[in-house]
């Protein structure tokens, strides 16, 4: 019979090791994706405010005055029959 060399560390504990890394390579990942959602947050809150802001300086408060004349508009719709 021949004995098998003994298994070294690495031939082991293989699964556990790629299981530690993919999660590592997850983790690495995850950081630009916050990133781009800190950014995407931001610029939609620096919209916002330039909206309110230029709707501040251009668009006031309208103040309409003066006689009004009302009309009341009826719609009328004919059929004929043939």
């Amino acid at each position: 019979m021949e004995t098998q060399p003994p298994l070294s560390f690495w031939q082991k504990n293989k699964l556990v090791l790629k299981s530690f890394f993919i999660g590592f390579l997850i983790l690495a990942l995850l950081i630009p994706t916050f990133f781009i959602m800190y950014l995407v947050t931001d610029r939609e809150q620096r919209r916002k405010e330039v909206v309110q802001e230029v709707s501040s300086k251009w668009a006031g408060s309208q103040t309409v005055t003066g006689p009004f004349w009302q009309c009341r508009i009826m719609n009328s719709k004919r059929v004929s029959i043939m």
